[in-house]
């Protein structure tokens, strides 16, 4: 049975939700800061833990201010209201620098967790932390008498429909406003159809429905080793102001390295070894996306480096690297990887550890999966040299980590 209850939160998980204890039971509460002290709804009893929605803020924290966005989490006066909140923005309701300090506090929990030492974390805040998404993903949910355009809610299904998203770069969301006073516009959609904007420099704004079309023209991105071309559906940051301090964070690492060879593992359209063949590194990369390879071979003939000295590969990195490996001088060798969210596929990291490279960059998206790998990477000898997190994401509970390894 639902209940309301006064609890003081004790900290933020990583997700963004404060940590309540109620009955012996740990609560998790979105839109609440550490040491405040609030009512709650209790909406969900699991076996080892409660969710919980914020009813009323009695002692509010230093760090609290009004979120931007309107549909951010705020507290609800009414128990039996619907709550829709749109789940992207988890930090909207403190400073900035409070969002900072407790993303690092929650990646310092990872890395203590898995290697047990105390690891300095430098962090690269966001100089704007709104505007910045030079990408928005919208889903459609059709009904008879409307279509919603927006994002998907907490229950996966439902659709909150926005006039424009605050995260957007301004571009964007003058775009979206333009599609919506089209007369018809949100008439073309199919129930769960998408509508994705997309943003470069050169190309100001463009957005397609569904999956672009492979007639449609690659993008341009701007970066620190020049121009490049991005396919449409291949990945790139969504936050160019920080991603150059990232890529500058690489670059300094293999400027500095005294490797002759780098690995770009998970390359993508090839940015971390263009860069590497950018510094007079002879350069392997590897990537699943065909269409992202065919990016990286072009973008090496248009910045102009040797094709000798710089090989593409498609194939899955964990398979593709047992057999490069061998062929490698493996102690004059850095190896870059960006996986997805689920981090390492175990047998990379296995050959990884039993054939030590010198030299190790790790850029990551997903903190947890980080922590399981470096725990494993730590075990099989590699030591941590250096960590910075880079606040690709403000306000959403999401942020890059880059680590460096060492044999």
């Amino acid at each position: 049975m639902s209940e309301t209850c006064e609890l003081t939160i004790e900290s933020l998980a990583f997700g963004g939700s404060g940590i309540a204890r109620w009955e012996g039971e740990v609560v998790f509460i979105p839109g609440v800061l550490p040491g405040e002290r609030v009512r709650v709804l209790m909406v969900d009893h699991r076996r080892s833990f409660c969710r919980a929605r914020l009813l009323e803020i009695l002692d509010a924290a230093p760090e609290r201010i009004t979120p931007v966005c309107p549909f951010a989490v705020i507290p609800w006066s009414r128990p039996w209201a619907t709550s829709p909140f749109c789940p992207g923005c988890t930090y909207q309701q403190m400073t900035y620098a409070a969002e900072c300090d407790s993303k690092r506090r929650q990646l310092h929990d990872f890395l203590t967790h898995a290697v047990s030492e105390e690891i300095p974390i430098q962090v690269e805040g966001a100089l704007e932390p709104m505007g910045y998404r030079n990408k928005g993903v919208l889903h459609a949910a059709v009904e008879p008498e409307e279509c919603r355009l927006g994002y998907v809610q907490e229950d996966n299904h439902t659709v909150l429909d926005i006039p424009g998203c605050p995260l957007l770069h301004p571009d964007l969301n003058a775009c979206l406003a333009e599609l919506r006073g089209r007369p018809g516009f949100l008439k073309g959609f199919r129930d769960q159809a998408r509508l994705t904007l997309r943003r470069t420099e050169p190309d100001g704004a463009n957005w397609w429905r569904g999956s672009p079309k492979s007639s449609d023209p690659w993008l341009h991105e701007t970066t620190l080793v020049g121009d490049l071309l991005v396919p449409r559906n291949a990945f790139f940051q969504v936050n160019l102001p920080v991603a150059d301090r990232l890529f500058k964070w690489v670059q300094d690492r293999i400027r500095s390295s005294p490797c002759e060879t780098v690995v770009d593992l998970y390359c993508g359209v090839g940015i971390f070894g263009l860069i590497a063949a950018a510094e007079g590194r002879k350069v392997f990369g590897v990537e699943s996306h065909g269409q992202a390879i065919d990016a990286a071979r072009i973008n090496t003939g248009r910045l102009g480096f040797d094709p000798a000295r710089v090989a593409w590969q498609t194939g899955d990195a964990g398979r593709v690297w047992p057999a490069m490996a061998a062929t490698l001088d493996l102690k004059a060798c850095q190896v870059v990887i960006d996986p997805p969210r689920t981090g390492l596929d175990p047998e990379l990291c296995r050959h990884l550890t039993e054939r030590p490279v010198s030299s190790l960059l790790y850029v990551s998206c997903g903190p947890d999966t980080l922590a399981r790998d470096l725990k494993r990477l730590t075990t099989g000898g590699y030591e941590i040299r250096s960590v910075a997190l880079f606040d690709m994401f403000p306000r959403t509970p999401h942020f890059e980590t880059a680590v460096e390894l060492v044999s």
